[in-house]
């Protein structure tokens, strides 16, 4: 009775302290028993709890210095401006450095609200088949003020009809998220280059822009929430490092995969797949149907 009784106090203790908030809590394994099976998996789910609340508190400070750095800005800005210290002939020029830190917010709260519902799968999402070329070119189009600005040329955008089924939102939200990273690096005078091939039942699309690129030690890492490079390279130094990872989450939904390539010091390119026909059980349905 004792051989039983002993472990199960001890793995009633630590249920005790996972419910206080303490999840580095462990209960020892001895021998092959059911008990012994009950320990490992319990230490199991200690430890995922652990990494959850781990990534938990990560994300909630990350969230918070994401916030605190643009509202710092801001309130420097307009402290400067009501005090006098910037002079009244400058003031346009700071409440228009105001204006960009108020827009970064905005993004960066859209972002969260984004990832909340796809994460949550609140997400409805609307396929049909359209012209993948649609997306791209409307993108672009869209940038077309910062593309001039920023004097980058923009290369293979030869649009042939190439159909994908997909939701159109949420591919262009892809387009455009990947397009805004590029032209966050791509230095003035680079180029940016697009790539729309088809092969077999899936389209891919790449998007590769000049500049630093990113490490190697990084790569397998920029899909990650909130994950930056080293400034001194900056893949998001100047973004939220959310955009990559909704993108993620948005090819995922679509049916396709997204992944990353660079050679440091020439280019950085992203790339993603969507498949050109609707799954067996859609095609059995009516034209239109959804």
């Amino acid at each position: 009775t004792n051989r039983l009784t002993t472990p199960l106090r001890r793995i009633s203790e630590a249920a005790r302290k996972f419910g206080s908030g303490d999840f580095s809590v462990r209960v020892p394994v001895d021998g092959n028993d059911e008990v012994a099976q009950l320990a490992v998996t319990f230490n199991n789910m200690a430890r995922n709890l652990e990494t959850i609340d781990s990534s938990r508190a990560s994300f909630m400070g990350n969230i918070a210095h994401e916030l605190r750095t643009p509202m710092t800005s801001i309130k420097g800005f307009i402290d400067g401006m009501l005090d006098g210290t910037i002079p009244d002939d400058m003031r346009q020029h700071y409440l228009g450095l105001v204006s960009q830190e108020v827009g970064r917010l905005t993004r960066l709260i859209q972002n969260m609200l984004d990832i909340s519902k796809l994460e949550a799968g609140e997400y409805r999402v609307n396929a049909q088949s359209y012209d993948i070329w649609e997306s791209v070119t409307g993108v672009v189009f869209s940038a077309e003020q910062r593309i001039q600005n920023q004097k980058v040329e923009i290369q293979g955008l030869a649009p042939t009809r190439t159909l994908v089924y997909a939701d159109q939102d949420l591919v262009y939200q892809v387009i455009y998220n990947i397009l805004d990273n590029a032209l966050k690096f791509t230095p003035e005078g680079g180029y940016i280059r697009f790539s729309v091939k088809k092969s077999g039942g899936m389209v891919t699309v790449s998007i590769r822009n000049s500049g630093q690129g990113i490490g190697a030690d990084a790569l397998p890492f920029v899909f990650e929430r909130f994950y930056k490079e080293d400034k001194s390279r900056g893949l998001n130094a100047r973004g939220s490092g959310l955009g990559l990872h909704i993108c993620k989450i948005l090819v995922g939904l679509s049916g396709g995969k997204i992944w990353a390539e660079s050679e440091e010091g020439q280019w950085c390119q992203f790339s993603f797949t969507l498949p050109c026909d609707p799954p067996p059980e859609q095609r059995r349905k009516q034209p239109g149907k959804k």
